[in-house]
């Protein structure tokens, strides 16, 4: 069941590309997220998952950032997925700094899945509580999330999503193994996975922004033929 669930978000993200229409974006669509929270062969469950509206999406493809986020001069379009990856960090800074409320929580199920339903077109921030056994935490990574996403294959947006947390494991043990200590879960290809899946995320992000400005270019240049 876990490898299935990889897989195949594996290859839906991966066919996400930058050929957005914004005209073709329904605003009025909710949608469901589904969020992965795991480490190797383990499932987090009973673990609080929560989604920050960043910013709101309108129907002619312009991203209207949320009142406690404007001073951020957010312009996704311009970032590299390395700058896109410490803006993140960024956000979820403020948001513990000025103890930002989430606006939507759910709490992961015994196969360490967090359903989120009802989700507005937008870009949303995700955090999950960190998990603490005796010799380890486990913390994933806080990702930005764009609702919709384009599905090439299909041609289509893609309004509901399942995506794995990026999750890394810090040993809080004695220093000295004793015999009593755990060891973590052989995570070598869940690892490569969850990078794979966390890059490719980030860069549909930027392709959404950037191809949303692009078709308003270019509408732009249309209008103005036109009035030639």
């Amino acid at each position: 069941m876990k490898k299935t669930f990889l897989i195949i978000v594996l290859v839906i993200i991966t066919f996400f590309s930058i050929n957005v229409n914004a005209e073709n974006i329904d605003t009025t669509r909710t949608s469901t997220v589904n969020i992965k929270y795991s480490y190797g062969d383990t499932n987090f469950n009973n673990k609080k998952a929560y989604l920050y509206k960043i910013a709101d999406l309108n129907a002619e493809g312009e991203l209207i950032y949320i009142e406690e986020f404007t001073d951020l001069e957010l312009n996704l379009s311009s970032l590299t997925s390395s700058e896109l990856n410490a803006l993140t960090v960024k956000i979820s800074n403020l948001v513990e700094q000025q103890d930002i409320l989430h606006t939507h929580e759910q709490i992961t199920n015994p196969e360490g899945i967090a359903e989120f339903n009802s989700l507005q077109t937008g870009i949303y921030l995700l955090k999950i509580d960190t998990v603490t056994n005796k010799d380890y935490q486990y913390k994933a990574i806080p990702m930005l999330i764009s609702i919709p996403l384009y599905d090439e294959v299909n041609r289509q947006y893609k309004y509901d999503l399942s995506i794995i947390a990026k999750t890394e494991a810090k040993y809080i043990g004695e220093q000295v193994n004793d015999g009593n200590t755990t060891n973590p879960p052989n995570t070598v290809d869940s690892i490569m996975i969850y990078a794979a899946v966390f890059i490719i995320s980030i860069l549909c992000i930027i392709g959404l922004v950037c191809y949303i400005k692009k078709i308003k270019k270019e509408g732009s240049k249309k209008n103005e033929k036109n009035k030639k």
